[in-house]
């Protein structure tokens, strides 16, 4: 390896560990946002199941609801949704870029390190 005008320059055919090492830490940071956000979509699918089965009390004579259908729960579901979604097309787009770049074989620059980190941290924060 080399600095040739200020840059890293691989000199040989053969990967450096440190470069693995970093590139098996980006994907697996990436993996954690991924499976934060997979594992709150469940566990969201498996409540809202419930609270649609579940009835509420409702006066003699008008249909009863179900909870998810109480608008303060039906907020709480609808924005997690929305997040999850945000979430979802984040990771998935930052995964794409991941891909070109470990594909090249090229050394990921700070802007997807600091993607694969926003995402990691967003993404548990949320779940």
């Amino acid at each position: 390896a080399e600095i040739r005008e200020n840059k890293y320059v691989q000199t040989t055919d053969q990967r450096m560990r440190i470069e693995i090492l970093g590139q098996r830490l980006l994907t697996g940071r990436l993996a954690i946002a991924q499976a934060s956000v997979i594992f709150a979509g469940r566990l969201f699918e498996i409540t809202k199941a419930y609270a649609d089965k579940k009835k509420c009390w409702a006066p003699k004579g008008t249909p009863q609801p179900s909870l998810s259908e109480i608008p303060h729960i039906a907020a709480i579901f609808s924005e997690a949704e929305d997040q999850l979604g945000v979430l979802r097309r984040y990771t998935a787009a930052v995964e794409v870029k991941l891909n070109e770049i470990l594909r090249t074989g090229a050394i990921p620059d700070s802007e997807i390190v600091e993607a694969i980190a926003v995402a990691k941290v967003k993404s548990v924060q949320t779940a």
